[in-house]
């Protein structure tokens, strides 16, 4: 049998440490926990992050639960046909079942698309199959069918994009006429929920690097060759000798926080087994998200500058305390009603980069009539007649961490998450001082739910 090299035994034995390290105490761990870890898992944000390390932090229910849920991505005829006959049943359980083996093991793994919905020319099995191949969990599905304008109620036909070599599913005769693009292979499966969540598996996997997760490993690097987790199994084991896995540079930490992927998840997961130099630099980054009336005037001043220098670092400053947080959205366009402070007020509104705002705004026509109508979602459509866009008014909500519009609060949700994790009087000291921000901010309400969980334990 081939020797382990000096290199790969020392970070097993390094990473095994960081993998056994209890961080909250040995509280048992029920399975709906562990099931809720793992929906989290695929996230890209704080959420994810905490599902991780949860699973670090509990290493032999981490390899139980992915030896169980692991499969090399292969899909044989004798299944296929089985799924596909379960997939039809009237009874909800067994074909709720099917679909979602088949989730996992798409049906693209063993024929082609045009091929599968010839196999299923009827319902229920044809919109329940359209819905797989659409990316659809199951709980997805099963809302989606019980909404009043459902995709999957009118008659569903498969359909090649000419040139493109793309398909799409259409919908005619329903509620509503409407088509979207599909999969005609399964280049995207890393995109799908559960794609995701194999992923961020195979990397932790990888970062184990035990004789148990190894084998996994080599399990998944069995699957079809063009499916990229399958590649990502292999290339986690190609790489388990490199003698670098293990170091830690707490200077590089920050910025690898704002990645929100795989690259976070690992920096969070050696931030939490450094913690005294990771407190010190949270402690030293993070500040609370608060807009005093005075900071507001002073921004808003600097905001109308010709200078562009004065108005572009106005502008980044109000992309981080943004002006929602010291009133509501109509008010501050009240505030603002002469361009080009206003214009300038409504790209921070609507989330533009201060990079890209500055080449739009020599395109933008300052003198047409910008409209700002609430939506009965809670959003506002933003208007100038020619094109449209969204604003939100409401920034304290969860959904702020995870889209594209904050990076810079989510990845103070980020590093609140390491120091939960890490818990130290030292690091709640810390999620404290950001939990004292402004109420209408997303971070300080992060922060205050974080608190109130260290009490609880």
């Amino acid at each position: 049998m081939k020797k382990k090299s000096h290199a790969r035994v020392v970070t097993s034995l390094l990473l095994s440490v960081l993998f056994a390290t209890p961080l909250f105490g040995q509280a048992e761990i029920t399975p709906v926990q562990v099931h809720h870890w793992w929906q989290q898992l695929g996230i890209r944000g704080p959420e994810g992050t905490a599902a991780a390390l949860n699973f670090v932090q509990h290493p032999e229910l981490m390899l139980d639960y992915f030896d169980e849920r692991l499969q090399p991505l292969i899909l044989e005829k004798e299944k296929f046909d089985r799924l596909l006959r379960q997939l039809a049943s009237d009874d909800e359980a067994t074909w709720g079942s099917a679909f979602t083996e088949f989730e996992y093991l798409d049906p693209r793994l063993y024929q082609d698309i045009d091929s599968i919905m010839e196999s299923v020319p009827r319902n229920p099995a044809r919109k329940r199959m359209a819905a797989i191949l659409s990316n659809y969990s199951l709980e997805g599905f099963k809302k989606q069918e019980d909404s009043q304008d459902s995709l999957f109620q009118g008659r569903l036909r498969l359909r090649q994009s000419r040139g493109t070599g793309d398909y799409n599913l259409v919908s005619e005769g329903g509620a509503r006429s409407t088509a979207w693009v599909v999969d005609g292979n399964l280049n995207g499966w890393h995109r799908k929920p559960i794609g995701k969540r194999v992923g961020r598996a195979i990397m932790l996997l990888g970062l184990q690097n035990s004789p148990r997760s190894v084998e996994i490993l080599q399990r998944m690097a069995q699957g079809k060759k063009e499916i990229g987790v399958t590649v990502s199994a292999e290339k986690k084991l190609a790489n388990l000798d490199r003698p670098d896995r293990a170091k830690f540079d707490v200077n590089k930490c920050w910025e690898a926080l704002s990645d929100h992927g795989d690259q976070t998840i690992a920096t969070a997961i050696q931030m939490v087994q450094h913690p005294d130099a990771s407190t010190g630099l949270l402690a030293e980054k993070l500040k609370a998200v608060s807009l005093s009336e005075m900071e507001f005037e002073t921004l808003l001043a600097d905001l109308s500058s010709p200078v562009n220098e004065t108005w572009q670092e106005a502008y980044q400053e109000f992309r981080f305390l943004d002006p929602r947080i010291f009133a509501d959205l109509e008010s501050l366009l009240e505030r603002v009603p002469e361009n080009p402070a206003r214009i300038r007020m409504i790209g921070i509104l609507s989330h533009w980069d201060v990079g890209v705002f500055s080449k739009a705004e020599t395109h933008i026509d300052l003198e047409a009539d910008i409209t700002f109508t609430k939506h009965d979602k809670g959003y506002y459509l933003v208007t100038d007649g020619q094109r449209t866009w969204s604003a939100h008014d409401d920034l304290s909500q969860p959904l702020v961490l995870n889209a594209y519009m904050m990076p810079e609060w989510k990845r103070i949700a980020q590093a609140v998450t390491i120091l939960e994790f890490i818990g130290t009087p030292e690091a709640i000291k810390v999620i404290e001082k950001v939990a004292a921000g402004s109420e209408r901010a997303a971070p300080t309400v992060f922060a205050q739910k974080a608190l109130a969980r260290t009490k609880g334990k």
